[in-house]
């Protein structure tokens, strides 16, 4: 969790959005202001993150 009352600095911005691509830094970042309600899209799933590699 990241604390409201701290800066978030663009470094933990960018890891967040590494983790998590589905949630995008500007939301991210109203939330994490007091401006937005956390409302994220449903993170994929393994399955769907795994590609079969053909020849």
């Amino acid at each position: 969790m990241l604390p409201r009352e701290r800066v978030l600095r663009d470094y933990a911005l960018e890891l967040v959005h590494v983790l998590a691509p589905q949630i995008d830094k500007r939301d991210l970042r109203r939330v994490l202001d007091g401006n937005q309600e956390a409302d994220w899209p449903t993170p994929p799933s393994w399955e769907s993150l795994t590609q079969t590699i053909t020849s």
